[in-house]
Formats: structure tokens, C-alpha cells, sequence
């Protein structure tokens, strides 16, 4: 670089004489990229540069030139400071939760055995249990089955009683626990028989209540006829959960996108009103 050949370093006055002598914007920028500098860039030195008729590009030049300089000095010292230095641990480190804010599975664990059987949310630093309701009534939509001698399509409306469950989120994706004990049954224990043999979440649905219901949230089963009973519920009432074993009989619940505001349960699979004249457990909750 020329710099190199002469020494030359130059300041605010070299470049306030190329100016006044009448050098191009480009030469004076071409000698601040390939020179060495000392300029000075406070407000004072700034206002004099325009007055001497510098040009507003050579002075951004400038003070990119002191500002390259800086950084250049700076980076090794700035590099030291942002380094995360190595973390040595001796032993496992504990597991942390894979979704959401819950406790790490060796922890729900414990809690689960502690409390027994049961559906759980965690919030506020422990698990609470969620208390079953039932449906409390079905009203049948057969009006078809007059005109089709029994083989029209029905559908059972089947609701729960008040406008919104005790349990109500403000988080988008809360966290739920299942303990199936089927010794002891309790989670299990619900009529008709089949039932009893319940221990895995997916043989349960999270279903979206329909709130337009005056003071109940209901859901509709799939269509049957006379000859055909409506075992299911109306898959646009379904909504889908994921799961994972921590334990033979314990299962950590969780959503992979937010669940929009609204009122759900956790039901059994194909449970309803139809069957054996059997009201069915819904465990509910809502997200505001």
C-alpha cells in the first residue's frame, strides 16, 4: 500500500486540503480505502469537515475508517469477553421436560404414584387431579328414519351441564398426565365392562365442545341408523393429542400446536349415550 512506502497517516486536514485543492470524490476515497488514518469524528470536527466543503460521502467514508479501525482493535478483546467457556459436569444431567413447562418424567413420576390413578394438569409447580362429569342427556336428530322404515341416518346430540368447565387454562398448550392403575382400576372404572380394560391414552378423544348450546357444551355422535348404533363422535368435534410412556401405565399428553380458546374434554373412545344406556365420564377443561 502506499501508506506503507511513505508513512503517510491521514487526519481531517489532509482531507480538507484534497478537497479545496480540487481532487475528485473518488480519488479522495480511493486514498481514505488504501491509507492509514487518524480522524476525528466528534460533532465539532464533523461541522467543520462540511463547512470546509467536504463532500458527504468522503466524511461517511471517514467515519466508517474509524469505525473499522475500532473494531478491528477491539475484536479479539470482544471475541474473550462473548466466549462461553466449557461446562464440565460430573454424572448425568437431569432430564428435562420435552414439551412445554412440566416436571422431567422421573419427577411426574413420583407424583403420579404419590396421588394414584387418575387424569392430571400440571400447573403452578404441581399436579392437580381432574374430576369426571358425565354427559347429562342426549336428545336423538331422527326425524329421517319415519320416512326410511329405520334405515335413515341419526345422530345423538350429548351434553354437559354449564356453560364452562371449573378448569380453565390460559396457556395454549397445556400439559396433562394419565395414570392407568388397572389393579385398582378407579380411571378405569366405568360401565359397561369393556371399559375396565382401558390403559393406554389412545384409546381416549379429546373432543371441542360446542358452546352455543344455552348453559351446556355439547358434541354429536357419528350417524347410525336402527340397525347401526352411533358409537363415535363427529370427527369435527375431534381434536389431536400426542403422548409419550414414562412408566408402564403413565403417560405424559401434550400438544404440538396451540389449541384455540374454547371448551374440550377427554372422553372415551366410542363412548356415548347409546351404548347400554351408560352415561360417559368426560374429563373437561377450557382455554381462555
Amino acid at each position: 500500500m502506499a501508506s506503507a512506502q511513505s508513512g503517510e497517516v491521514l487526519s481531517n486536514k489532509s482531507i480538507v486540503d484534497l478537497t479545496q485543492a480540487g481532487m475528485s470524490k473518488k480519488t479522495i476515497l480511493s486514498k481514505i480505502e488504501s491509507s492509514d488514518c487518524k480522524f476525528a469524528t466528534d460533532t465539532k470536527s464533523l461541522i467543520s469537515l462540511k463547512k470546509s466543503g467536504v463532500d458527504a460521502d468522503v466524511i461517511d467514508a471517514m467515519m466508517a475508517k474509524v469505525s473499522g479501525n475500532t473494531t478491528q482493535k477491539t475484536s479479539s478483546t470482544a471475541a474473550a469477553a462473548t466466549e462461553k467457556p466449557a461446562v464440565t459436569t460430573s454424572g448425568p444431567s437431569p432430564e428435562p421436560a420435552v414439551h412445554g413447562s412440566g416436571p422431567n418424567s422421573s419427577a411426574a413420576v413420583a407424583l403420579l404414584k404419590k396421588e394414584g390413578s387418575g387424569i392430571y394438569y400440571y400447573d403452578d409447580n404441581a399436579l392437580h387431579e381432574i374430576d369426571p362429569t358425565v354427559f347429562s342427556q342426549s336428545k336423538s336428530n331422527n326425524w329421517s328414519r319415519h320416512f326410511t322404515y329405520g334405515f335413515g341416518k341419526s345422530t345423538k346430540v350429548m351434553t354437559v351441564s354449564g356453560s364452562e368447565a371449573n378448569i380453565q387454562f390460559k396457556s395454549k398448550q397445556p400439559m396433562f398426565y394419565f395414570y392407568f392403575d388397572t389393579e385398582h382400576k378407579s380411571l378405569n372404572s366405568q360401565a359397561p365392562s369393556w371399559f375396565s380394560g382401558v390403559s393406554s391414552p389412545n384409546e381416549f378423544l379429546l373432543v371441542k365442545f360446542d358452546t352455543q348450546v344455552k348453559n351446556a357444551r355439547a358434541v354429536t355422535t357419528a350417524a347410525g341408523n336402527a340397525y347401526e348404533n352411533a358409537q363415535g363422535i363427529d370427527d369435527k368435534y375431534k381434536r389431536t393429542f400426542k403422548f409419550r410412556k414414562l412408566e408402564k401405565g403413565i403417560y405424559e399428553l401434550y400438544f404440538e400446536t396451540n389449541l384455540e380458546a374454547g371448551e374440550y374434554g377427554f372422553m372415551y373412545a366410542g363412548a356415548n349415550a347409546v351404548y347400554g344406556g351408560a352415561s360417559p365420564k368426560v374429563y373437561d377443561f377450557g382455554l381462555k
